[in-house]
C-alpha cells in the first residue's frame, strides 16, 4: 500500500532529523576509518588530521541552509551504508567501507562499496552522497568529468579492507553521485529510526540509488572514450558488469514499483549534457519548489 509522509509540521520534522543525525554521528564515530591508525605508514598523519580540524571549523560557519542540508546528507551517508550491507542494497557480494573524515572531506567520497569476488579480489565503487539538486551536484559532476580528463579518477588515502587485506591509498576509483530529495531522506529516517527492515529491505530506493549509479558510469565510460581516455574503459566496462549484475540478481528477488524521487530526474537531466560546459540542464541552479511532501511505498 502507498502511505502519505506529510513533513510539513516543522518540529516533527526537526526532531526526527536532529534524532537521525545523533544516530548517524555515532554510526560515522563507530565505523569510520580512523587516521591514527594508519601512523606507522604514514608521516603526514598529524597535518592531515590538524587539515581535518581546520575544515571543521570552517564548516561551523556555514550558513543556516548549508547546515541543514548537510545533517540531512550526513544521514543519508549512513542509510546508505548501513543499508548496502545490512539489507544487501548493492547485492549480496557487496560491502560498504565508511571511509575517514579526510578522505570524506578532501576527496570526496563518503563511502566505498566493495564488490567482493573470489579469490580475495574485490572492484570498489567511491560514492558522494547529494540531497540539494542544485549547484553542488553540478559541482560534483564537474568535479568527477575533471578526473576522467586528468586520467586519474578519485582516490582514497586511507584505505583498508578486511577482505583483500589492502591497506593505504587507493587510486582510480571511479566515483559517482548518489542522490535523494530531503523528503526522501526524512521518510527513509524514520523507517530507519523505527528498524524497520522489514520495509527497508524491499525499499524502492535502492533500487534508485543503482539506476542512478549505472546510468553515470555509461555517461562517464561514453565521455572517456570520446575523449580519448582508453586507460579508463576497462575500468569503467569493469564496474558497469558488475552493477549490471547487482540489478539482474536483484530483480530477481525483489519488484521495483518504478518509484523515483525529483533527485533521480535531476541526474537524468543533467547527465545528459555531461561535459557540455555551455549546456548545462535547464534550471541546474534551483532547488525544487512546493511541499516537502514524500510518497512511500510500503509491502
Amino acid at each position: 500500500m502507498m502511505i502519505e509522509y506529510n513533513f510539513e509540521d516543522k518540529a516533527v520534522n526537526e526532531m526526527l532529523m536532529d534524532q537521525a543525525y545523533a544516530e548517524a554521528e555515532r554510526v560515522n564515530h563507530r565505523d569510520e576509518i580512523k587516521l591514527e591508525d594508519f601512523a606507522d605508514l604514514y608521516k603526514d598523519v598529524d597535518r592531515d588530521t590538524a587539515y581535518v580540524q581546520k575544515m571543521e571549523r570552517e564548516f561551523e560557519n556555514d550558513t543556516p541552509e548549508e547546515k541543514g542540508f548537510k545533517k540531512v546528507a550526513t544521514v543519508f551517508e549512513s542509510i546508505i551504508y548501513t543499508q548496502g550491507e545490512q539489507n544487501h542494497w548493492f547485492g549480496e557480494d557487496a560491502w560498504t567501507i565508511k571511509s575517514s573524515r579526510y578522505d570524506d572531506i578532501k576527496n570526496k567520497i563518503d563511502t566505498i562499496v566493495e564488490f567482493r569476488e573470489e579469490p580475495a579480489t574485490a572492484s570498489r565503487l567511491g560514492l558522494a552522497v547529494d540531497v540539494t539538486l542544485s549547484r553542488e551536484m553540478d559541482k560534483k559532476l564537474d568535479d568527477i568529468k575533471s578526473e576522467i580528463d586528468s586520467g586519474n579518477l578519485a582516490k582514497v588515502k586511507y584505505f583498508k579492507s578486511d577482505y583483500t587485506h589492502a591497506r593505504g591509498e587507493i587510486s582510480r576509483v571511479p566515483r559517482v553521485i548518489v542522490a535523494a530529495n530531503p523528503g526522501t531522506v526524512r521518510a527513509l529516517a524514520d523507517l530507519w529510526l523505527e528498524r524497520n527492515n522489514k520495509v527497508l529491505a524491499a525499499h524502492p530506493m535502492q533500487f534508485q540509488i543503482l539506476d542512478e549509479i549505472d546510468a553515470q558510469l555509461k555517461t562517464f565510460r561514453n565521455y572517456a572514450e570520446k575523449n580519448g581516455r582508453h586507460d579508463l574503459l576497462a575500468i569503467y566496462d569493469q564496474a558497469i558488469a558488475v552493477l549490471n549484475g547487482v540489478l539482474i540478481e536483484k530483480h530477481k528477488t525483489l519488484k521495483d514499483t518504478g518509484e523515483r524521487d525529483q533527485a533521480f530526474f535531476a541526474i537524468q537531466e543533467r547527465l545528459k549534457f555531461f561535459g557540455q560546459e555551455q549546456k548545462k540542464a535547464p534550471g541546474h541552479a534551483e532547488r525544487p519548489k512546493g511541499k516537502d511532501t514524500i510518497r512511500v511505498w510500503r509491502p
